[in-house]
């Protein structure tokens, strides 16, 4: 479709990838270098009572095969606290998400709806919840930092998508929203129009860079 150049796939169960969808991520030009694949958690017993369809073994293969794709971007929303998890599965959990894998991580602590199939289990006291999701979200506050860092002096395609006091952007390698945002100082950029950006900052979350291009990302 003409005018279409980021296609960004988000909510991508990982029952449904196979290695057609991830050659054509690789291989389509319009399809981002990023997806975002909620694993809820990686320990098989949890995975099971969750009726995920999926074990830690092949979400292992799937992030795995994601990560030789070049400049690939895997992001992830997990739940802590599931009722019945044990210290160590949250543990398990919580070593997997510093393994390397992931960019992005959100954190969800397990909250009961009733008419479902876990509102029938025993849950986790409240203030276990609380405690795993505090140490789960500080994980999450130290990976974006980390992923962040290493992303300063590099230069990257930016979608200008808003104006607050710095026009606000996103590259590839973040979703609108949901991730980090890129800050610029300028007094002529054009929503909707991309620019190459150098990053020479960290914002909190956010990152801050500075315009070394015209429209359309051409030096």
């Amino acid at each position: 479709i003409p005018g279409i150049e980021w296609l960004r796939l988000m909510y991508a169960h990982p029952g449904s990838i196979d290695n057609g969808i991830i050659a054509e991520i690789a291989s389509n030009p319009k399809v981002c270098n990023y997806i975002d694949i909620p694993i809820q958690h990686i320990n098989d017993r949890i995975l099971n009572l969750m009726e995920r369809n999926t074990s830690r073994d092949r979400i292992v293969e799937i992030l795995e095969q994601l990560k030789n794709t070049k400049n690939m971007v895997i992001r992830t929303t997990i739940i802590v606290g599931y009722p019945t998890e044990t210290d160590d599965e949250f543990d398990e959990l919580m070593d997997f998400v510093n393994a390397g894998h992931i960019d992005w991580l959100g954190v969800f602590p397990y909250y009961r709806e009733a008419g479902t199939k876990a509102a029938h289990l025993a849950g986790l006291e409240a203030e276990v919840i609380e405690r795993r999701y505090d140490i789960a979200t500080r994980i999450q506050r130290e990976l974006v930092m980390q992923k962040n860092k290493g992303r300063k002096g590099s230069v990257y395609r930016i979608l200008i998508h808003g104006r607050g006091e710095q026009f606000i952007g996103h590259g590839e390698f973040s979703a609108p929203d949901i991730d980090s945002q890129v800050l610029v100082e300028s007094d002529s950029l054009r929503l909707g129009e991309y620019y190459r950006v150098k990053i020479k900052d960290i914002n909190e979350n956010d990152l801050e860079g500075e315009l070394v291009s015209e429209r359309n990302g051409v030096v």
